[in-house]
């Protein structure tokens, strides 16, 4: 039996997964894009008019130890692609941090003219 709560625990540690948590941060707000909306992954400031809607921050959903996160712009993208599309976001303003793994990321709504 002691052996099997081991083998559990141990399971469990190699599951542990990363994700990111919206927080809505402004009252500006856009509406609800489908799941699978495009939007732009950004490193810098857009040089046109936007509003800022929330924030993703990287939160660990289960698990035990370290999860890792995306270092790449394409796991990224995915990682969030749910709270950005329900957020109606256009762009997002991502955070890298020193091992190069996006950390946090600014969801943005383009104004329009």
């Amino acid at each position: 039996m002691g052996l099997r709560i081991v083998a559990v625990i141990t399971l469990a540690a190699g599951c542990a997964s990363a994700s990111y948590r919206y927080s809505r941060t402004t009252s500006a707000s856009a509406p609800a894009k489908a799941a699978s909306c495009e939007f732009d992954v950004l490193t810098t400031r857009p040089s046109q008019p936007y509003d800022e809607l929330g924030v993703l921050e990287r939160w660990y959903k289960a698990g035990f130890g370290g999860a890792s996160f995306p270092s790449d712009v394409t796991a990224f993208r995915e990682a969030i692609r749910g709270p950005v599309c329900q957020a109606g976001a256009d762009a997002v303003l991502a955070e890298v941090d020193a091992q190069g793994s996006y950390v946090r990321g600014t969801a943005l709504r383009y104004r329009t003219p």
